[in-house]
């Protein structure tokens, strides 16, 4: 039996099992783990994610051999946030056209108007939330990560597992 330190307490492997892959779940560059409280350890016989919270830590672990499949999605927000600005753009241009005051007019009308372009700047530069479920028989374990980069990270960490998991049958 051997230990990996990944700076949250010891990982205890089983005989005759070699980590392979980590895959930091938090902002980063998804494959060191720092002081991270989010990762999965890919094992050539196991999936181990662990997550701290505070005093509370979580240690899941599935074998590579039960997972059935892995689902990537991407959660969009859609074209909400356009509709929502250009309606307080409109809305801008109503104050300015309605409100009888010089001064409160164009305040009030380059105020909405921000909170328009604050809206459509966000949707544009916020990272996706995105999510990776891995159903294992009777246990469905679900990630979640955010950055674009992560993409990328998560597909090749699940082509490694189902790569480990075909070398091991």
């Amino acid at each position: 039996m051997s230990h990996i330190d990944m700076g949250l307490g010891d990982i205890d492997l089983i005989e005759d099992e070699d980590a392979d892959s980590i895959l930091n779940l938090e902002d980063g560059d998804g494959q060191e783990v720092h002081s991270n409280r989010n990762f999965i350890l890919l094992t050539n016989r196991r999936l181990i994610h662990v997550t701290v919270d505070g005093k509370n830590r979580k240690t899941t672990f599935v074998s590579i051999q039960d997972i059935a499949t892995v689902e990537i999605s991407n959660n969009r927000m859609g074209f909400g946030p356009f509709i929502w600005g250009t309606l307080a753009f409109i809305a801008a241009i109503g104050i300015y056209n309605v409100w009888d005051h010089q001064l409160g007019s164009l305040v009030g009308s380059l105020v909405v108007a921000g909170m328009g372009i604050f809206i459509m700047f966000e949707h544009v530069t916020t990272p996706r939330n995105m999510k990776a479920t891995f159903t294992a028989s009777s246990t469905i374990l679900q990630f979640a990560f955010t950055s674009r980069q992560s993409y990328q990270d998560v597909s090749g960490f699940v082509n490694r597992l189902f790569h480990l998991k075909d070398s091991t049958q």
